[in-house]
């Protein structure tokens, strides 16, 4: 919660490693689980605090590492 509220007035003019830090979490793969959810918790909460210009930008550095994650996962049992 901290992360996101800072984001919301200091991403990305004051605070440009945090998009490169969160997509990093994204990228422990199968063997880093919890640094994978951690990371994509803490993405929905940062998401949910910034205005439409903000999400344009997350968004664009996004969708390859997203996309990994869910190609990557384990099948639901």
């Amino acid at each position: 919660m901290a992360i996101a509220s800072v984001a919301q007035h200091d991403f990305p003019t004051k605070w440009p490693a945090l998009l490169p830090h969160l997509v990093g979490t994204l990228q422990g793969g199968p063997q880093q689980v919890e640094q994978v959810n951690a990371g994509m918790r803490c993405l929905v909460l940062v998401c949910e605090e910034m205005h439409v210009g903000q999400l344009a930008l997350l968004v664009a550095e996004l969708v390859s590492p997203l996309h990994q994650v869910f190609v990557s996962s384990p099948p639901l049992p």
